[in-house]
């Protein structure tokens, strides 16, 4: 059994846009009976229309050039 891979000291976090709404912080959703459309906070998001992603090694550095 061998040594457990070193951990790496660079990690930095940076902002992406939502999957879920794609950074329009809200979800479109037809009331029942009513047929409107009604704004509703994104769930993935809970509206703020970006999540935080850690980041490390190669793709931190390409974060930080952006």
């Amino acid at each position: 059994m061998g040594s457990p891979p070193e951990m790496s000291e660079e990690l930095d976090t940076v902002w992406e846009p939502c999957g879920g709404c794609w950074g329009q912080r809200v979800i479109w959703t037809r009331t029942p009976g009513a047929g409107a459309m009604e704004r509703r906070a994104c769930p993935s998001c809970l509206g703020v229309g970006q999540r935080a992603v850690v980041v490390t090694g190669p793709a931190r550095r390409d974060a930080r050039a952006a």
